[in-house]
């Protein structure tokens, strides 16, 4: 953010929200390559969207407001919201917390033991959750948000720039995917 100061007539930049690298060179990369990230972004935001491209936007921008939170707990809980709104269907209220720990696995594991530490990870990065939300007495570790915030944008950036999720053209679509997985 830019900023002024009255006492020394001068310009200068301060920091607002959490350093964290961006994977920009990915999206660029893709972009050049697919013509997909940014491009793809901008065009769900111009044309008519569906289901599926309106979760997607839902968790970019669940995510966006995450990263620029200065505020760990905050940013913690809207990394959380972004991956559950991506990752969730909206009439699956059974089981959250499992659905959301196997698909996040499958989307991002590759292999048994990785899937592995990703379920058991989530696990324990939903008790930190709901140990914010219900009783508000818990400290974020930079760690812990570190994982969270990789968990969720690894996931919007998969299901944004990679078959065979580019060309999904619902939600039922990426459903059929996650269970596919698990019946396999």
């Amino acid at each position: 953010m830019l900023i002024t100061s009255e006492e020394n007539k001068g310009v200068g930049w301060e920091v607002v929200g959490p350093l964290i690298l961006m994977p920009l060179k990915r999206l660029d990369d893709i972009e050049k390559e697919r013509s997909m990230g940014i491009s793809a972004v901008s065009r769900m935001l111009k044309e008519k969207k569906g289901g599926l491209q309106e979760k997607l936007l839902s968790a970019i921008q669940w995510a966006g407001r995450a990263t620029t939170d200065n505020r760990k707990e905050e940013a913690f809980l809207l990394y959380a919201i972004a991956l559950e709104s991506l990752i969730l269907a909206e009439n699956e209220k059974d089981e959250l917390l499992y659905r959301l720990r196997t698909r996040t696995s499958h989307l991002l594991g590759e292999g048994i033991e990785s899937r592995k530490k990703i379920y058991k990870r989530l696990g324990d990065l939903y008790g930190i959750r709901s140990q914010i939300v219900h009783s508000g007495k818990y400290q974020v570790t930079d760690s812990d948000l570190g994982q969270m915030r990789f968990l969720t944008k690894n996931c919007i950036l998969r299901v944004l720039t990679e078959e065979p999720f580019t060309s999904f053209e619902s939600i039922d679509d990426l459903v059929c995917w996650f269970n596919d997985r698990i019946l396999e």
